[in-house]
């Protein structure tokens, strides 16, 4: 995208594009990942050892959703969202029966 007022090169996705992304954990490590049209736009590594939120006992979850955040908060403000695709993968569970 071309900022018209400054001539610069601004890189970030615009409404109504279309972009994936992947949330992976692995222990401690919280790996973020942004891709447009097969290419690898973002990546982020975050350790999360010592975030308060690394308690093996405690399961966590991911939302799938929008957060309208904008400098208005007017109540008539909206937003909307598309998934096409959302896929789930788990690996290293013990029985499930001990879930509950």
């Amino acid at each position: 995208m071309l900022d018209v007022v400054s001539g610069t090169l601004i890189y970030g996705i615009e409404l109504d594009e279309i972009f994936s992304y992947s949330i992976e954990v692995d222990g401690d490590m919280l790996m973020v990942t942004i891709s447009q049209d097969g290419e690898q736009l973002a990546y982020r590594e975050v350790d999360m050892a010592d975030s308060g939120y690394d308690n093996s006992s405690d399961f966590m979850y991911f939302k799938a959703g929008i957060y309208l955040n904008d400098k208005t908060s007017d109540d008539d403000d909206t937003a909307k969202v598309s998934f096409y695709v959302l896929e789930n993968d788990h690996e290293n569970y013990d029985d499930e029966s001990n879930l509950m």
